[in-house]
């Protein structure tokens, strides 16, 4: 076999193992939001009823950045002509950038959906004060929200005009959307189906607190930026550091990675690079 097949083979290899792992993780969550779900559900007191397939509505795609990952060190060691380590480590730090960048969009999401639901939130307590039902409320809010929310709310109003309990359809809404914010909403409106009451007061309380978590996950966000900057620059440096060292004397540079040990050296350089930038990102990140 020739040497530029082998890493291809590797990375095919790879992600032929990769796959069924994400599959299986996924099929793990889905069950685990499910239980969850039958849990809220005892707990409200709703009758148990039959499962029903519940697909989340922000999905995150981890597979992502390994993916890119492997792709970039198979092409550096079969196309390249690179060492194997120093792919490796290529590799690593391009994976670990592509995980970044996965996160910080998941996070744009997370927040877009709260900010609809918190606008989702005033159109309810507005038409609550005009004398509409709850149901009327609520449909009037799904017709109004954009996607991804108008489809959890039209889901929602669907399963209560039906005749579904109150209890089992606000317990699916928490599973497709595991965020705090839909959680504290639907807690809401299960302890008004229980007791009654005025729910106008308890739901514009509720949209003030989702659009004061927003707001500080804003400033949070805006006081880390700093500090993710910062990691982005150092490791820009070194590469124009290294770049400039190379084009100034390139034949030292190149006769230190032609041995072993300046390969291994330069590759546990870059490897050390993607853990520190992925854990000044996980430093950065305050749960709110």
């Amino acid at each position: 076999m020739s040497e530029p097949q082998v890493p291809v083979l590797l990375v095919s290899l790879s992600l032929l193992v990769s796959v069924p792992v994400v599959a299986w993780r996924r099929a793990l969550r889905q069950r685990v939001l499910e239980r969850v779900g039958a849990a809220e559900s005892r707990d409200i007191g709703a009758a148990p009823a039959a499962p029903r397939t519940v697909r989340p509505v922000l999905r995150r795609r981890r597979f992502i950045a390994p993916a890119i990952g492997l792709g970039v060190a198979g092409a550096l060691m079969g196309y390249g002509h690179v060492r194997v380590i120093t792919s490796i480590a290529f590799g690593v730090v391009v994976g670990a950038v592509a995980w970044l960048i996965e996160a910080g969009l998941a996070s744009r999401a997370e927040i877009k959906l709260q900010q609809q639901l918190a606008d989702s939130i005033d159109l309810m307590v507005g038409a609550l004060g005009a004398g509409a039902s709850v149901v009327m409320a609520l449909g009037a809010a799904a017709g109004e929200a954009p996607r991804p929310l108008r489809g959890v709310l039209e889901d929602m109003v669907g399963r209560l005009r039906l005749g579904v309990a109150p209890r089992e359809a606000l317990a699916e809404v928490s599973a497709r959307v595991p965020l705090e914010p839909f959680r504290l909403f639907t807690f809401a409106l299960a302890v008004h189906w229980e007791t009654g009451g005025s729910l106008t007061p308890v739901l514009a309380t509720v949209g003030r607190s989702i659009r004061d978590r927003i707001e500080l996950s804003r400033r949070i966000k805006s006081q880390t930026t700093e500090a993710r900057a910062s990691a982005i620059t150092v490791l820009a440096i070194v590469y124009a550091i290294a770049l400039v060292t190379w084009r100034t004397k390139p034949e030292a540079i190149e006769s230190l990675l032609a041995t072993a040990v300046g390969s291994a050296l330069w590759a546990a350089a870059v490897i050390l690079q993607a853990v520190g930038v992925l854990w000044m990102a996980r430093l950065s990140e305050i749960e709110t």
